[in-house]
């Protein structure tokens, strides 16, 4: 057992790679957990080890409920002591973090509760008082939380292309990542408040030592949260909000800036003038001037979504093989001015960036800087949306029709405005466009 303890800074720590005959069953190559007992408290080990002893204990009494398959009564006696005890007016705790966590008086309450219900040999109420039921095996660690997390994603990922899935996980793993590096690996059920409240305070350190933004550090704690919520819901455990209300103030407002419109028509729209871009990438920011629509909207177009040849012409944003990002988004757009005439230039699409609407903005954001035609450093590509709505709210359509052009949420009923209805629309605003695209 000694074997099992490994000090790591000023802690003892719960180390044991998990048996060959059981990682079938647990994924994880090494089982860590704080013993939550200072080195220079214990520097011979002893109470880290009966710690570990019983961690062992219980570990192993899970391993062996999935190999014997009673992951299913494991968590049926689970679910009966946790409703026992909130009827008892009391919050289930497993034994462990009762001996970790819980105050001396607490402990004591607990244990005069249970000899004043004159249930001693009563096995559910010792449960549910003192913490004899482990929860069921299923309960992921840190570690593994992501991997059960998307799991439980897997139908409303189901539309998501290959690049936004990776743009979808990134964030989440590197939350991960971090939160492991602060409080080391645990079950989830066992991250309590002030490990919760360790994670921001590291948080705000790195924003005060690195001079990041705290809505970097909000991310992390939004995505933790929904993480950990969404895989309490899904295996009824009941958890507390642990991460809930930990937001850091003075976060920055990311809002776009929109380019003004004397800016697009001067600059933009002078000839030549994003002749440094490659033919695809130079239509597909003309497009987005003249349709507000979104750069991954436009590099996803496919050919069978292009109809220059119909009465209004017009593209379809749909899916196809994406996800949109929301239901709104799927839209017909008519085409005017610039974004016609380089629609007419790309009538099967753009295949150089199709899933590839990130790369494609990097670049013409670099290439709109280097070239100083960038109104200023805050200033992005996504601002030409952003200038659109402007550009819409300038002529004074409705709030209808505005949402039906951006693809926003809105009062929509019925089918709303008519393709013709919203060529007229663009018609209103069309800009001059350049001698070539």
């Amino acid at each position: 057992m000694a074997d099992y303890i490994v000090q790591r800074g000023d802690y003892w720590h719960f180390v044991r790679r998990v048996p060959t005959a059981f990682a079938h069953l647990d994924r994880r190559t090494f089982v860590r957990a704080p013993l939550k007992i200072r080195v220079e408290d214990d520097p011979a080990g002893k109470r880290a080890k009966r710690a570990a002893e019983e961690f062992n204990r219980q570990l192993e009494s899970g391993w062996r409920d999935l190999s014997e398959g009673r992951v299913q009564e494991a968590g049926i006696r689970f679910e009966a002591a946790r409703r026992r005890a909130r009827t008892l007016g009391l919050i289930y705790e497993p034994a462990l973090v009762l001996a970790e966590t819980a105050s001396t008086d607490e402990l004591v309450q607990r244990a005069f509760r249970l000899a004043a219900s004159g249930k001693i040999d009563d096995p559910l109420e010792t449960a549910a008082i003192l913490g004899g039921v482990e929860a069921e095996s299923e309960i992921p660690s840190l570690s593994t939380l992501f991997e059960t997390y998307e799991r439980f994603r897997s139908f409303s990922n189901r539309g998501k292309s290959d690049d936004q899935r990776r743009k979808w996980r990134n964030p989440k793993l590197k939350v991960i990542r971090n939160l492991l590096h602060v409080i080391g690996d645990k079950r989830i059920d066992r991250i309590t408040r002030r490990d919760a409240l360790t994670f921001r305070e590291w948080w705000e350190q790195r924003v005060l030592d690195e001079g990041l933004d705290p809505g970097t550090a909000n991310k992390d704690l939004s995505h933790i949260n929904s993480m950990i919520n969404e895989v309490d819901l899904k295996l009824k455990l009941g958890l507390p909000r642990t991460f809930a209300g930990l937001s850091l103030e003075g976060a920055s407002n990311n809002k776009r800036l929109p380019f003004e419109t004397e800016f697009i028509q001067e600059r933009l729209l002078l000839t030549g003038a994003l002749d440094g871009l490659n033919a695809e990438a130079r239509r597909i920011v003309f497009v987005c001037i003249e349709t507000g629509m979104r750069p991954s909207e436009v590099c996803n177009l496919t050919e069978d979504r292009i109809h220059l040849e119909a009465p209004v012409p017009h593209v379809e944003v749909r899916p196809d093989g994406r996800e949109t990002k929301n239901f709104w988004s799927v839209r017909d757009m008519p085409l005017v001015g610039v974004a016609l005439m380089a629609m007419k230039e790309q009538s099967r699409g753009f295949p150089r960036y199709r899933h590839k609407a990130d790369g494609l903005s990097n670049l013409v954001n670099d290439f709109l800087r280097n070239a100083g035609l960038m109104p200023s450093p805050e200033h992005k590509f996504y601002g030409l949306r952003h200038s659109f709505a402007d550009r819409l709210t300038a002529i004074r359509v409705t709030d209808e029709e505005k949402d039906s052009l951006m693809g926003h949420a809105g009062g929509l009923y019925g089918q709303g405005p008519s393709l013709a209805h919203k060529a007229a629309i663009l018609d209103r605003m069309v800009l001059k466009p350049p001698e070539r695209v």
